[in-house]
Formats: structure tokens, C-alpha cells, sequence
């Protein structure tokens, strides 16, 4: 046994996947597993809504056929929880007029099944830092706070002379 303590790497970043068909659900859980993120599943949308609402997790991949409601709807109400999550839309039914309208309706990105896993984790990798960077703009960090200002932010030399 070595005599260094183990430190933990970084948790795996969680991807909630949204999915009726289980071999889909499986192949991409195992896309998404072997690519480092933590999958967490849910074959119907009332399973999906509960697992957000618990975890909110910073990427969803939302299938838009599900047995007990429509995929986009189930987007809105987990925005309404948490406005910071991105959706990429998976569907079968892929025409522009239902893209545009998951788009519009606040998904980060519209994939067309059969898409390969390149194209599968390539979304969830661009949903990711998008994610993150809308944190990282939300969260002040150290110094950017100027007190006795009322709590201004900014980083820039002409906020900072303000």
C-alpha cells in the first residue's frame, strides 16, 4: 500500500439520458460511460422530471417520443427548474419544422437518430462547456465583487475605476 493518500479526480460530469427504447438507452448509456460521464436513465418522462428535480444535471439527452408525454414539454418543466441545463434533443422524427420548434423551445442541440457515437458525444461534450461557462459567468469569483459598491461586478479596468 503506497504511502500518499489518494486524492479524488473530479466527479464525472452527469448526463441525464431520457429514453424509452431500453437497446437505445443501453447504447448510449454505454457510449456515454465509456467517454467518462456518469449516465443516469430514465425510460419515461414523469421518471426523467423526478431524476432532474433531484440531480439537476447540467446535460440532458431527451428523446421526444416517450410513452406518458411529449419530450418537449418535459424540456419546459425541467427548465422551469433549472434554466442552466442544456437539451439535446434526440428523435427519429426528425424533420426541420420539429427542430425548429425544440430549438425555439430551448434545446441546445437537435440529433436525428441513427447518429453515430462521434456526433452523439461531440453534443454532449459542446452542451457541456456551454453549461459550465453559463456557471462560471453566474457565479462571481474572487476580486469581482468591489465592496462598498453595492456589490458591482466587474473585471474590467473602467468597471474597477467606476
Amino acid at each position: 500500500m503506497s504511502d500518499r493518500a489518494r486524492t479524488p479526480g473530479p466527479a464525472p460530469a452527469q448526463v441525464l439520458l431520457v429514453e424509452d427504447t431500453p437497446t437505445l438507452q443501453m447504447l448510449y448509456r454505454s457510449i456515454l460511460e465509456r467517454a467518462g460521464y456518469q449516465a443516469i436513465c430514465a425510460d419515461t418522462a414523469a421518471d426523467g422530471l423526478s431524476a432532474f428535480s433531484a440531480l439537476h444535471p447540467p446535460v440532458v439527452l431527451l428523446d421526444l417520443m416517450l410513452p406518458d408525454r411529449d419530450g418537449l414539454d418535459l424540456m419546459r418543466d425541467c427548465l422551469r427548474v433549472d434554466g442552466r441545463a442544456r437539451f439535446i434533443v434526440i428523435t427519429a422524427n426528425g424533420s426541420l419544422s420539429k427542430a425548429v420548434t425544440a430549438m425555439r423551445a430551448g434545446a441546445f442541440e437537435f440529433l436525428v437518430k441513427p447518429f453515430d457515437e462521434a456526433r452523439l458525444l461531440n453534443a454532449v461534450a459542446n452542451a457541456l462547456r456551454a453549461a459550465d461557462g453559463e456557471q462560471r459567468r453566474a457565479m462571481p469569483r474572487d476580486g469581482d465583487v468591489l465592496s462598498g459598491l453595492g456589490g458591482l461586478i466587474g473585471r474590467s479596468r473602467a468597471m474597477q475605476s467606476v
